[in-house]
């Protein structure tokens, strides 16, 4: 004869048995959620690079590649040499030209603007916004690492006027973008 118990309940192994699937799906999700957070991180440092930074770039290594001189300026430098271009195709002129990548504050902020003048016509030929709104820009020699940026200045530079580096680094850091900081080559 059997007792029948008034209480219900859960066996040892029934309990045993849910608490082991449980803990498979508790890891499981933990697994999904942490594979996810690092696809994340990987694809924010994998950022595509933003059209101005390239345009940056092959703007000043077209035009340090025909300077001959580089001028330090408070708000930026300078750069001079047979760098004038043709306004159209973009070629070059091979005429005596000044090109000033220079800070500027304007109704649109605080604007990195290139500009280039044609020695030889005595004209300005073209003036282009580069970046906005800059932050700092720094134009230092491609080996410095860190530098600090806590100066109020908007402009830094630590190199001096002369004749170009073979190399610089310039960094530029814009609010709410990703930074420019790139090694510009002028050979």
């Amino acid at each position: 004869m059997q007792l029948k118990s008034n209480q219900a309940g859960f066996t040892l192994f029934e309990l045993l048995a849910a608490l082991t699937l449980s803990s498979m799906l508790v890891v499981a999700l933990l697994g999904v959620v942490g594979g996810l957070a690092k696809n994340e991180n990987v694809l924010k440092q994998h950022e595509p690079t933003p059209a101005w930074h390239l345009r940056l770039a092959s703007r000043l290594e077209k035009d340090l590649q025909a300077a001959d001189h580089l001028k330090i300026r408070p708000n930026g430098f300078q750069l001079q040499g047979l760098l004038a271009r043709d306004r159209q195709s973009g070629k070059r002129l091979w005429q005596e030209a000044v090109i000033s990548y220079e800070i500027r504050k304007t109704s649109l902020g605080i604007v990195l603007e290139r500009t280039e003048k044609n020695l030889g016509l005595g004209k300005e030929l073209r003036r282009e916004l580069l970046a906005i709104p800059v932050k700092k820009m720094l134009l230092m020699p491609f080996n410095r690492e860190q530098v600090s940026l806590d100066q109020t200045t908007e402009f830094i530079s630590m190199l001096e006027s002369g004749p170009p580096p073979e190399s610089i680094r310039l960094r530029i850091e814009l609010a709410g973008e990703p930074s420019f900081d790139q090694i510009i080559l002028s050979e």
